[in-house]
């Protein structure tokens, strides 16, 4: 404001100034001469001041057409930044809703699948009788364990091989616990989550005892090409028990 008093002043002073320099000499006495001057003065000044107030015009139109623009910037990224954080809410929200319905899912099938290892009845083969016999499950993991360390000790296997040969000599079987697991298996593959996967599979162990789920995880492996991918991607799916690392110590063998 006080810089568009200012130049209002100065033009208002260029005309008296122009009238100063061309028209010397005392005061006029005539009427007539004060009105030329005035008539003068107020066209010439007038004419300034009216050019002034046009340009303070358009600058203050410019001015509000910039700050209309930022301030429809600012409410376009408010905007945008709003609907990224209701998208965020929403999205926790499904994954958390998600995560509820698939930990459910999961105590579901390893409840089942820990019914089924604890009560099952292990078909075993022997080769003294040349059949297969009824083992319960704390006779049965022993024995298998036993198995391994005389197929090490043999030097026939080693590593994964020897687990394999084992289960093929004795003809084991775990068909039924097979439905179960890979229903387990499919939750955490599914996961699209990697720390949700990973509090699934800490909950699979938790729940489940490593014995019998080491040789379990072991028989889906080469039956199931579901359960050999999850290993790759997943390899702490399946957690030697200290047990079958002691037999491979033992031995002098690699576990791997």
């Amino acid at each position: 404001m006080v810089c568009i008093a200012l130049v209002s002043f100065l033009l208002g002073c260029i005309p008296l100034t122009i009238y100063l320099l061309y028209f010397k000499g005392p005061f006029s006495t005539q009427n007539s001469d004060w009105g030329d001057f005035g008539s003068f003065i107020g066209g010439s000044s007038g004419a300034l001041l009216s050019t002034l107030s046009l340009l303070v015009l358009i600058y203050t139109l410019f001015v509000t057409i910039q700050n209309s623009k930022d301030m429809l910037k600012n409410q376009k990224e408010n905007h945008n930044e709003q609907i990224n954080i209701q998208e965020k809410i929403h999205r926790n929200e499904r994954d958390l809703t998600r995560f509820s319905l698939n930990n459910q899912l999961l105590a579901t099938f390893i409840g089942i699948l820990n019914k089924k290892l604890t009560s099952k009845k292990y078909a075993l083969y022997s080769q003294l009788s040349g059949s297969m016999q009824l083992v319960l499950a704390k006779d049965a993991i022993p024995f298998l364990i036993s198995s391994l360390d005389a197929r090490l000790a043999s030097k026939t296997h080693t590593g994964k091989d020897a687990i394999h040969a084992v289960m093929d000599d004795l003809k084991l079987d775990f068909f039924e616990e097979m439905i179960p697991l890979l229903s387990i298996i499919g939750i955490i593959r599914n996961e699209p989550n990697y720390n949700f996967r990973v509090n699934f599979i800490a909950i699979f162990h938790a729940s489940t005892e490593r014995l019998p789920i080491f040789w379990l995880i072991h028989y889906a492996s080469v039956r199931s090409a579901i359960m050999s991918e999850a290993l790759d991607n997943e390899p702490d799916l399946n957690l030697m028990p200290r047990e079958i690392l002691a037999v491979f110590k033992k031995n002098d063998v690699d576990a791997n």
